[in-house]
Order: C-alpha cells, then sequence, then structure tokens
C-alpha cells in the first residue's frame, strides 16, 4: 500500500523490484485500475544500479495485472501478481468547535463565528450559511440585518485537499426593539 500526499493527488507511485531489471533501459508497462480497461502502454527507466522500476503519477485506487515488457525484446516480460493499493490520505475529523459571539444576536449587530481545530498544517476554511453565507476565513463576522439570518451555520477544515465533515452552531436572531416615542417630565 502506499499512499498520494492529497486527496485526489496523482502523486502515488508503484516501486517495481526486479533482478531482470537492466538499470538505465526503458520498459514498458500496462496495468489495470479498479477493475476497470487495461491502460498504457506507459515508458519508464529502470533506476540506474538498483534493479528497480517506478511507475509514477498514479491517483487512489486499486492496480493490478501490472505487466512490465522490454520494448525490443518480448521474452523479457513479466506480469505481478496481486492488488497494489494506493489510498488517499485520511479525512480530517471536523473542527472541534463552531461558536457564535453573542448568541442570541440582535438584528443591526454584528455577530463572530470562531472554528478551533487540533490539527495542523495548511488549514482552509469553508464556513456556509443561512441566506447564502460563505466564508473563507476561520472566524469571520457578519453583519445581522435580518432574523431570516438565523439557523445553523456550518464550517469545514480542508487539509492535505481532504475536507472535513462539518461543524455547526445554530444562531438565534432576535429584533432589536424600536422606541417608538418617549416623553418625560421636568
Amino acid at each position: 500500500t502506499n499512499s498520494t500526499s492529497s486527496c485526489g493527488g496523482t502523486d502515488g507511485s508503484i516501486v517495481i523490484t526486479n533482478g531482470n531489471l537492466v538499470p538505465g533501459v526503458q520498459y514498458g508497462v500496462y496495468y489495470s485500475k479498479n477493475g476497470g480497461a487495461q491502460q498504457g502502454p506507459f515508458y519508464y527507466t529502470a533506476a540506474a544500479g538498483t534493479g528497480t522500476l517506478t511507475i509514477p503519477g498514479l491517483s487512489a485506487g486499486n492496480y493490478t495485472t501490472v505487466q512490465v515488457f522490454h520494448p525490443t525484446n518480448s521474452a523479457c516480460a513479466f506480469t505481478l501478481s496481486g492488488t497494489y493499493t494506493i489510498i488517499d490520505p485520511a479525512t480530517p475529523p471536523a473542527p472541534t468547535s463552531a461558536t457564535a459571539t453573542p448568541n442570541p444576536v440582535c438584528t443591526g449587530s454584528t455577530v463572530q463565528l470562531n472554528a478551533t481545530t487540533n490539527q495542523s498544517g495548511t488549514i482552509t476554511w469553508a464556513w456556509t450559511g443561512p441566506q447564502s453565507f460563505t466564508s473563507a476565513i476561520q472566524n469571520p463576522t457578519r453583519l445581522i440585518t435580518a432574523t431570516n439570518m438565523a439557523g445553523n451555520y456550518f464550517v469545514t477544515q480542508t487539509i492535505r485537499n481532504c475536507t472535513s465533515p462539518p461543524a455547526s452552531v445554530n444562531l438565534a436572531v432576535n429584533v432589536t426593539p424600536v422606541i417608538a416615542s418617549a416623553s418625560g417630565t421636568n
């Protein structure tokens, strides 16, 4: 089993070690991915002094019927048995929390949305919410102008192109009271 460095990535590889591979010689390769039709031929050069051949640029999947052949001598061909699996990295967990401050909030006020995580590395954030709200900031603010901005706000984190399940916070919105008139005496 090998893995890509990011979800949907194409940097996985299969490394073939065989004493019959001649260093510096270009070999042809066929393979099937996920039970599909045979793909190839692709041409790769055996590493100098090692007797290894690397099939690079592979995405996640199950590779079978890996056939290696010498382009000028068909007698120098072999098929690898078994399945070679390349996987994407694990999906990150949902953010550890999603909060809104203040909550409840009155119309005409600004709410602060916050997301926290226990993950490290480069993280891309994505918030969504009522009335087509979106933000790519970890801790965005939103001016609340109407009660229809109440509801669930969701946030995900994307790490190495792998997106987490969402965390959510339910925001309550109250109408700011309007004082119609006031009077006083001296």
